[in-house]
């Protein structure tokens, strides 16, 4: 086995990563192996390739390492593997057969790069994601704008024919607060498509002049069903307001999570 002190000495000074190993067992790492992995020569020869490997990169490991026993070419390959504080490494390796049925393992730390590789991936499929979300939402908002107008222009007729026909006027009148509540649920949704498309096109949040009021009639409208349903009532004590400039969706948002909040932290208070 060439492990002579002028090979020893080489390898020690050497920046890359060496694993020396004969019979399937190492038998010497220079420093910058240990730095790479933490393990001691000792150490690392104690342990099977499943102990720092992977679980997907092992087969692949141990094919390579049997054809550099054959004194088959490996190209450098990435294999993925565990440092002994428990942090993954990626590593290019390259085996090759020395003599006497000696390999040596070159390992060149790629975390970094395998790092920026996964993060501009990860940007590509997010950048993919937010085209398909913006699709999608422009495709939604289109027919709950329309529900919306439709809804208006049903509550106007149910009202004439109310006029026109006194003996339904009673139960029509009835059906108004329920189309008002349907078009102010459809076009929240419109709203929130709207801004979901334009954040997913990198747009800003539409603001316009909205009675605080009516804000909050829609969050408890929104959050009623849940607290009626645990034995929370809710009090109204509005106090006027001027205008406030917001994005209405996110303003009901925002007092429907506060009224929400409030309705578990109830829900906490023992009975009695």
């Amino acid at each position: 086995m060439p492990q002579t002190a002028q090979l020893i000495t080489l390898l020690d000074a050497f920046p890359s990563a060496v694993a020396l190993s004969t019979g399937g067992t190492v038998v010497y790492t220079n420093p910058a192996h240990v730095a790479l992995l933490g393990y001691t020569t000792e150490a690392f020869a104690a342990m099977a390739m499943r102990d720092y490997l992977h679980p997907s990169d092992l087969a692949l490991a141990r094919a390579r390492f049997d054809r550099a026993r054959r004194g088959e070419r490996n190209h450098p390959c990435e294999l993925r593997m565990g440092h002994a504080n428990g942090e993954l490494r990626v590593v290019e390796v390259t085996s090759v057969l020395l003599e006497d049925d000696v390999i040596a393992t070159v390992s060149v730390d790629r975390t970094e790069v395998y790092q920026v590789r996964e993060g501009v991936a990860q940007h590509a499929r997010l950048a993919s994601f937010g085209d398909l979300a913006a699709n999608v939402a422009q495709e939604l908002n289109r027919p709950l704008r329309g529900l919306v107008q439709d809804l208006a222009a049903l509550r106007s007729d149910l009202a004439m024919l109310a006029a026109t026909v006194p003996a339904l006027s009673e139960r029509l009148t009835a059906l108004e607060p329920r189309l008002d509540s349907a078009r102010r649920s459809a076009a929240r949704l419109a709203s929130l498509t709207e801004d979901l498309e334009a954040y997913a096109q990198g747009g800003e949040h539409s603001s316009m002049p909205h009675k605080l009021r009516d804000i909050l009639e829609s969050a408890v409208e929104l959050a009623w069903p849940r607290l009626r349903k645990a034995d929370i009532g809710i009090f109204r004590d509005f106090t006027p307001t001027p205008l406030v400039m917001a994005n209405e969706a996110r303003l009901v948002q925002l007092f429907l999570n506060l009224l929400d909040n409030a309705g578990d932290a109830l829900e906490q208070i023992p009975a009695g």
